[in-house]
């Protein structure tokens, strides 16, 4: 005799994976933000969140079926581990979506990173930018001084709503979302980045140029724990850097006694170390 009543089973979640590549930390709260907001929905699972480096193993990953793909604007682009992890995934059909933080502007980055996507298979549907304060910028003011607190209220407010909302857009879409190029961004290629790269010698104004005040090391090993691209390396009892730096910053703002420096122009500079608050803002000091 079959039965009439409703079935009890609760409907299937989706699974969620997040990978994130973070510096000072900013992404990283972002992808805690959109953690605490997917794990407290009934329809979603949170299956990983993780920090993308190189020695990430993306088959090592469990089976999701969106993804979220976090990264930091630098100079209007992103580091190239990003697009390398992506590489190695298989979209298979399934939705990805990206968000970012960005001091300023963020160029065609989401644009790329989704057409990365898009081209391991993956179904885009979505991309988030926040604005949060520029480690690089905030290493060229002092401690206490005006200039730290402007950069540090340089940042998006009411985030967990930004999160929750975007959720709700993209869950139940199956419409193929990447952004289109930035109007500016021609403006940027023909003037501004020419510029930019002749002060910042390509990008790499920051290579050669760390340094460690050793009376301040204590061998605790985070910088080479921490380091993304496992650029750094404990040697004979120094911290060695190598040449495959992102210029994330990470080491000199996570440092627990500021023992690594840029030359000397760093010495008196403030140290960066954002998190959420309960109400999911970016807490950065400011």
């Amino acid at each position: 005799m079959s039965s009439n009543k409703p079935s009890l089973e609760s409907p299937q979640k989706t699974r969620v994976g997040l990978l994130f590549f973070s510096g000072a930390g900013n992404t990283e709260c972002l992808a805690k933000i959109f953690e605490k907001v997917m794990a407290s929905r009934e329809d979603c699972e949170v299956v990983f969140c993780a920090r993308i480096t190189r020695a990430l193993d993306p088959e090592a990953l469990k089976p999701f079926d969106l993804l979220g793909v976090g990264f930091p604007i630098y100079f209007r682009r992103t580091p190239q581990v990003v697009f390398e992890v992506i590489s190695q995934l298989k979209g298979e059909g399934k939705r990805a979506f990206a968000f970012c933080t960005k001091g300023m502007y963020s160029g065609n980055v989401a644009r790329e990173v989704l057409k990365a996507c898009a081209g391991v298979g993956f179904e885009p549907v979505g991309n988030l930018e926040i604005h949060a304060p520029g480690t690089d910028l905030l290493l060229s003011t002092k401690k206490g001084s005006l200039s730290e607190k402007i950069v540090k209220r340089m940042r998006s407010r009411k985030i967990g709503k930004k999160v929750r909302d975007f959720i709700e857009a993209i869950l139940d879409t199956r419409n193929p979302s990447i952004p289109g190029t930035k109007w500016y961004t021609f403006l940027d290629e023909k003037g501004i980045k020419p510029l930019e790269r002749l002060f910042t010698k390509d990008y790499q104004i920051f290579r050669g140029k760390y340094r460690v005040i050793q009376e301040r090391c204590t061998g605790c090993l985070l910088c080479v724990r921490d380091c993304p691209e496992g650029n750094i390396r404990y040697q004979d009892g120094l911290i060695v850097f190598g040449d495959n730096c992102d210029t994330c910053l990470r080491c000199i703002h996570h440092c627990p006694t500021e023992a690594i420096q840029l030359g000397n122009k760093t010495l008196k500079a403030p140290r960066y170390r954002p998190t959420v608050s309960d109400d999911l803002e970016i807490i950065t000091g400011g």
